[in-house]
């Protein structure tokens, strides 16, 4: 009996209990428990997240510059300005560039928030007519915007040029004239002229005529941004001498930002007379003997095809060397054949590099220029043919 009533107890313990937690759970907990009733507020370092403002970084006026037309040789700049409008510090650095790039006016290279830092980028224009475009990486240090790309782009051109910018007659009569044109643009000067000419080679110099004239205005469509132009022309006379002819016409302009503007003139005058060889390149009129072994030496022929009314009675009167040694290069005419009935002439001549020969470098180019081979003939339209013989000797 004692048992039972105990169990009784126990059971009735427990359900009060319950209640008791039960009302507890929603009853009014006291002040010591007030934060028990109090919403949960997670708190975010960004201010600009409770005003619903969006934190940005920003490059002022854009992340390209357009440098327009830039002079060969120039040097610019352009300076990028960068704000933070975040709520924490930016620490830029260069982190990669394709052009020259500094980053400057920071304070310990620290952008703080709300506030402005500078990157400037330096372009030196090198190329010619080409449009450019250079970037630079820049790392902001800030987990907003990590990398910030700035560019700067343009042209690069040059304040004077020309068009074509060489004259290649190709083969031309002895006897006959020719004449070529070219136009030369300015690209800031309002009015173009040329105000002085001069030939490179005076030797040929009275062969040749220069005139020009300001070009109408359709011509400028075809150059962009070209402000002026002229017309230039070139006359190459009858007589010029059998062989390459190669001149330069140096030109000098009104336009204060250009020096002198030089254009190549380059021939290859041809008449009764024609030149075959092995070792004869007729686009270069060059007699090419390479490198020669001392103990070897070396030697080529090439044949003067003489035709026309002055066929019959053509010879090689007298011969130049230039150097004149036979012990490093040997020039020798052969025997005169006619054919056709002495309408074709052709005489032979020997070059060689006798055995033995000393060391020397006639390889062609300003520091080793190549030996020349004048031949006087009785010819009166080729009374002198030039040949340039490049080859080198050596142990």
């Amino acid at each position: 009996m004692k048992t039972v009533i105990a169990c009784v107890l126990a059971i009735v313990l427990g359900v009060s209990a319950g209640v008791g937690t039960g009302f507890l759970s929603y009853a009014d907990p006291g002040p010591d428990f007030e934060w028990m009733n109090k919403p949960l507020v997670y708190e975010t370092p960004s201010a600009d997240l409770e005003t619903g403002k969006v934190q940005s970084i920003d490059v002022v006026d854009g992340e390209e510059f357009d440098f327009g037309i830039m002079d060969r040789g120039e040097t610019r700049e352009h300076t990028f300005v960068i704000r933070n409008n975040t709520q924490t510090p930016m620490y830029p650095k260069v982190t990669g560039t394709t052009c020259k790039c500094t980053v400057g006016d920071l304070e310990d290279s620290r952008i703080g928030p709300g506030e402005e830092g500078k990157v400037k980028l330096e372009w030196v224009a090198k190329s010619l007519d080409t449009e450019f475009r250079q970037t630079a990486t820049i790392d902001s240090g800030n987990e907003i915007r990590p990398d910030i790309a700035l560019s700067v782009f343009g042209r690069v051109i040059q304040m004077v040029d020309a068009r074509p910018r060489r004259l290649v007659f190709g083969d031309v009569s002895v006897q006959d004239e020719h004449d070529g044109q070219f136009v030369v643009y300015a690209f800031k000067d309002e009015r173009l002229t040329i105000v002085e000419e001069t030939w490179s080679d005076p030797e040929t110099q009275e062969f040749f005529d220069f005139e020009w004239q300001t070009a109408p205005d359709d011509v400028l469509e075809d150059m962009a941004d070209a402000t002026s132009a002229v017309i230039c022309k070139v006359t190459m006379k009858p007589g010029l001498p059998m062989g390459r002819v190669y001149q330069e016409l140096q030109l000098k302009t009104s336009s204060s930002k250009a020096g002198m503007i030089e254009i190549p003139v380059i021939a290859n005058i041809v008449g009764d007379i024609s030149i075959t060889g092995s070792r004869f390149n007729k686009r270069t009129q060059l007699v090419q003997l390479g490198p020669v072994q001392s103990s070897s030496g070396m030697e080529t022929k090439i044949s003067l095809i003489v035709k026309g009314k002055f066929a019959p009675e053509f010879k090689i009167e007298d011969v130049e060397v230039d150097p004149d040694d036979e012990k490093v290069l040997l020039v020798e005419v052969d025997e005169t054949r006619n054919f056709s009935n002495g309408k074709v002439t052709m005489v032979p001549v020997r070059i060689s590099v006798p055995p033995g020969a000393q060391s020397v470098n006639y390889s062609g180019g300003e520091r080793y220029p190549p030996a020349t081979i004048k031949l006087k003939t009785n010819h009166p339209d080729a009374e002198e043919l030039t040949l340039s013989v490049v080859f080198s000797v050596v142990k």
